[in-house]
């Protein structure tokens, strides 16, 4: 009986690593007249295929009444299967994920 229940147990925990969903964790820092911000804003967030001249892909994220302190907020956002899960790169002229401060 252990055995079936070790291997039930295995089989359980494969089964939640493969079916590992879309959304992820984006972390930014936000000024205002080069001052850290510290109230809560509201954001769009939104996915292209490129820095110039790209099209969007997926739906824009909106999120009201985001925390900001000391500058540092935390989303969690979700463009779906249309994002293939590679991290965006932020600061550079490469970055395909764009936010808007509303």
């Amino acid at each position: 009986m252990r055995t079936i229940g070790a291997l039930l147990g295995f089989f359980g925990l494969n089964a939640s690593v493969w079916t590992q969903g879309t959304a992820f964790t984006y972390q930014g820092y936000l000024r205002q007249s080069g001052n850290p911000v510290n109230a809560s804003h509201d954001f769009q967030f939104s996915l292209w295929t490129a820095v110039s001249g790209g099209s969007q892909v997926g739906a824009t994220q909106t999120l009201t009444n985001v925390p900001v302190q000391n500058g540092l907020f935390t989303v969690s956002l979700d463009f779906g299967a249309v994002w293939d899960g590679s991290e965006p790169r932020r600061g550079s002229k490469s970055s395909h994920l764009a936010r808007k401060l509303l």
